[in-house]
């Protein structure tokens, strides 16, 4: 399913409405397809310059990356 690019526009819209300071952007499946997550971050970026936009996904692997550090040690 593709991801819906206007939807994710509008909610920017309604975000940047309501004075949003910084938004997560967490996807449910995104530790196994990060793609959508990853666009509706750049969307956001382009509708919110300025904002932070952590990506769950990035979290995720970012901390799968320390745990196999750790096990390794």
């Amino acid at each position: 399913m593709p991801l819906d690019e206007a939807a994710v526009r509008a909610a920017a819209a309604q975000l940047r409405s309501a004075g949003v300071a910084a938004v997560a952007v967490c996807f449910v499946h995104a530790y196994r397809y990060d793609a959508h997550e990853k666009r509706a971050g750049e969307i956001l970026r382009q509708e919110l310059p300025g904002m932070r936009f952590p990506a769950m996904s990035r979290c995720l692997h970012i901390n799968a990356l320390r745990a196999a550090a750790a096990d390794v040690s």
